[in-house]
């Protein structure tokens, strides 16, 4: 849809016209991706498929992007946006992100894939997940594991202790 601004008394005679343009659409319901995760710091093509019923579109270039870029990118949570690509109607195309993470300071993350066909309004109703995966140890989580059970078993000894004062 072509855009054109004109001021009230302009009615007729639009204040500027241009070859920019305008689309209204629904964002296309995400069904699948593959792969679904990848070593941290790696760039890896990643294929995100949409419903037949939604569909993706070649998107409209946008102003901000470089020559032959368009406005489609991919959300990967925390560890920020690549560029997409059109393939068809129900597949684009993902390009994880370049990011600055310690690959040990990660085991595994997963965040919430998202797509723009406009480069700016992610659709944060997906349900696709990408798993990040570090080369941290799991083992980071039993420092709060085992405090976990030492507290439980506190307040048991507690419990026990009450009950037989009564």
């Amino acid at each position: 849809m072509p855009i054109g601004v004109a001021f009230q008394e302009d009615e007729f005679h639009p204040f500027t016209e241009s070859l920019h343009r305008f689309r209204f659409y629904q964002p296309p319901h995400l069904i699948a991706v593959d792969p679904d995760e990848c070593e941290v710091g790696r760039i890896v093509e990643v294929y995100v498929y949409a419903d037949d019923d939604s569909e993706f579109w070649e998107p409209i270039p946008t102003s901000r992007s470089m020559v032959g870029q368009y406005g489609l990118e991919c959300g990967f949570g925390r560890f920020g946006n690549g560029q997409g690509l059109f393939i068809n109607k129900t597949t684009i195309k993902c390009l994880t992100p370049t990011n600055n993470e310690d690959p040990d300071s990660i085991w595994r993350e997963t965040v919430k894939l998202t797509v723009a066909l406009n480069g700016q309004d992610f659709d944060e109703d997906s349900d696709l997940d990408f798993t990040f995966i570090g080369t941290g140890s799991s083992l980071v989580l039993w420092p709060w594991i085992i405090s976990t059970l030492l507290l439980a078993l506190l307040i048991l000894a507690l419990i026990v202790c009450c009950s037989a004062l009564l």
